[in-house]
């Protein structure tokens, strides 16, 4: 299995394709993980704290402006193979991707925007599609992870 085979299997399952295992975690550890039912060889792993107090007004705009930043690990038999960033808004009510400041304002690959909405998913019950409007984030097609350029 190809690098780009394994993060599109990990984009394409929906929330009842993984098992979630809570493990505690804090700011230098991994709280959450969950293991790939067809593969248990694939997993994720999420919660390390990159950034307390992350700052960018699509962030900031919920009822409660708190947010910060955090790494999501795609995992090979154990090893991390990949590693993605999100954002927690409204006070970790939501897990957003970061829009791409390259492109137009709010502008996020569609496969980045699956892979959060995962993790998200599996995290909160509140609605992924809501938060990611109210944050005015947008689809784009353009291809996620660019592996070549060390795209995360």
């Amino acid at each position: 299995m190809t690098l780009e085979e394994l993060v599109a299997a990990v984009v394409g399952p929906e929330q009842r394709d993984w098992y979630k295992i809570v493990v505690g975690g804090g700011s230098d550890a991994h709280g959450t993980i969950a293991i790939f039912k067809p593969d248990p060889a694939v997993s994720l792993a999420w919660g390390i704290t990159v950034g307390d107090n992350f700052k960018e007004p699509w962030a900031n705009k919920f009822p409660d402006p708190r947010a910060s930043s955090h790494w999501a690990d795609v995992r090979l038999n154990g090893s991390v193979v990949f590693r993605a960033t999100y954002v927690s808004v409204d006070g970790a009510r939501a897990d957003l991707p970061m829009p791409d400041s390259r492109e137009s304002p709010g502008a996020v690959p569609e496969a980045y925007a699956r892979f959060v909405r995962l993790i998200h998913e599996l995290e909160s019950a509140h609605s992924f599609e809501e938060y990611f409007e109210r944050a005015s984030l947008t689809r784009m097609p353009r291809s996620w992870p660019d592996l070549n350029r060390g795209e995360t």
